[in-house]
């Protein structure tokens, strides 16, 4: 819940949703054996360990492993190429079959692989040796590695090479919009750049230690450990480590197979998980809100009373009171935007009498993504000063007006959000891709038009509690 007086820096409102503008793009890194030798490993725990040359039985398999993190660690991103306005998937053919290859072979070759890769290993508890075959595991690598290389150039090229449509003009392009493009890349880059790296580092010092234990260096005991900070104990335990890959493991499987399943659904679809997110966020509101009405509400970093009131337990109680009546007169708001998302995204149970018409442009599925974040964040902003007022009367005169003005604000917020969905939505009954008539007016009122009326009527309650509950201390300053 957003904090209206220590900052008005607003949650963007998505999950598992992340926009990289300014990057750039890089080359895989080139193999070079005698670079291998000299340069950095590219991994904390080679780093750490003070290994720059792989030695020992496991050698092969360390040395493979920080080729993996040099190259797959880390990457970055930036369109290179300028778009066109008039591509059709005809002048897309290439990357429609690049899409379809990383949607059935690359994406599940990758989780396959990364699980014969743990299946090489001994990683039980009672495991000495967690690498018993390094010769195996290394030609798992070798094959990981090719896999890794053709994953990541795939959606590279989707997203980054041309020929690349402009945003304003990709209605008809499908899967392949920039508006999907785009979050496929990160999604993709993000579970080897974090997820299978993350396996690499842990076997990586799951071997550095067992290197230790069997070739301890002069004056130390091969029983001993690794000892120091937190970060050397995270990199190098043996038991941290298994537990890492475990963990990573089960996360790498749910994540390729949301990434699949992803990028199969509809813009609506797509735009509904967002929807339920915020729903999701709203249910949070209300159970910070219903704290404050029971006085159990508390935050470790909250805002204290002024010396004055704290000194007259009568006088917080009187505060407080106050402050718990004008929560309860935001409640409603609350609940009707959980409504409001609610209805947008619901999937089964009653059908939606509304769908999306199929064939907007990336800017346009922008523009409205932003326009209900904006609603959301406001709801958010709105709720947050119940909290900051509950907790304290210090500056309580700042707070009630700026209370009133996102109140107002909310209200225009609605506004622009129901302006945006009428240009977006049509009857479930019309076609999508053969009629792009937004809904008629008689339509978009049916659909939304009694809850517009009940959301102005509590946000109008609420900013005459403001009255109620704090007008004659306004007054008085």
């Amino acid at each position: 819940m957003a904090d209206p007086v220590e900052s008005v820096t607003v949650e963007e409102g998505t999950e598992d949703k992340d926009r990289l503008d300014d990057d750039q793009k890089v080359e895989e890194t080139k193999d070079n054996d005698a670079m291998e030798e000299h340069s950095e490993s590219g991994s904390e725990a080679s780093s750490s360990s003070g290994a720059t040359t792989p030695s020992g039985p496991h050698g092969v398999v360390l040395k493979a492993l920080r080729k993996l993190l040099r190259n797959y660690h880390f990457s970055l991103n930036q369109i290179c190429c300028s778009s066109q306005k008039d591509l059709t998937l005809d002048d897309l053919e290439d990357k429609v079959e690049i899409f379809k290859t990383l949607q059935t072979s690359f994406l599940p070759s990758l989780k396959q692989q990364v699980g014969a890769l743990l299946d090489s290993l001994d990683l039980s508890e009672s495991a000495i040796n967690p690498c018993p075959n390094p010769e195996s595991v290394a030609k798992i690598l070798s094959e990981l590695s090719a896999t890794l290389h053709d994953t990541r150039s795939a959606v590279e090229e989707l997203a980054l090479e041309p020929p690349l449509q402009a945003a304003s003009h990709d209605r008809h392009l499908k899967f392949l919009k920039r508006y999907r493009t785009s979050p496929l890349l990160w999604k993709t880059k993000a579970v080897i750049q974090d997820d299978v790296c993350e396996i690499f580092q842990a076997i990586e010092g799951l071997l550095i230690n067992l290197e230790h234990h069997q070739n301890p260096k002069p004056g130390e005991s091969s029983q001993s450990e690794f000892h120091g900070s937190d970060i050397i104990d995270y990199l190098f335990n043996p038991v941290k480590c298994k537990q890492r890959i475990n963990t990573t493991w089960a996360k790498i499987r749910i994540v390729i197979d949301g990434i699949i399943e992803w990028s199969n659904l509809s813009d609506f679809a797509v735009l509904q998980r967002d929807w339920r997110s915020s729903t999701r966020k709203c249910n949070r509101m209300l159970e910070a809100l219903g704290e404050i009405v029971n006085g159990t509400y508390w935050r470790k970093d909250g805002n204290r009373m002024s010396a004055e009131a704290a000194s007259d337990p009568k006088k917080v109680e009187a505060h407080k009171a106050r402050a718990i009546q004008l929560a309860k007169t935001g409640i409603p708001i609350v609940k009707l935007g959980r409504i409001f998302f609610d209805k947008l995204s619901k999937t089964c149970l009653h059908p939606l009498p509304f769908t999306m018409d199929t064939e907007m442009s990336s800017d346009e599925l922008e523009s409205l993504v932003k326009k209900l974040e904006s609603f959301y964040a406001s709801i958010d902003y709105m709720s947050g000063h119940f909290c900051v007022i509950y907790e304290s009367d210090k500056d309580i005169s700042r707070k009630i007006n700026s209370l009133r003005n996102v109140s107002e604000g909310v209200i225009s917020e609605l506004e622009e959000a129901l302006l945006a969905l009428s240009f977006c939505l049509i009857p479930a009954s019309q076609t999508p891709s053969t009629d792009r008539r937004p809904a008629s007016e008689q339509h978009f009122k049916a659909w939304f038009l009694e809850f517009k009326n009940h959301f102005i009527l509590a946000c109008t309650n609420l900013i005459d509690a403001t009255d109620t509950c704090f007008g004659d201390q306004l007054e008085q300053e």
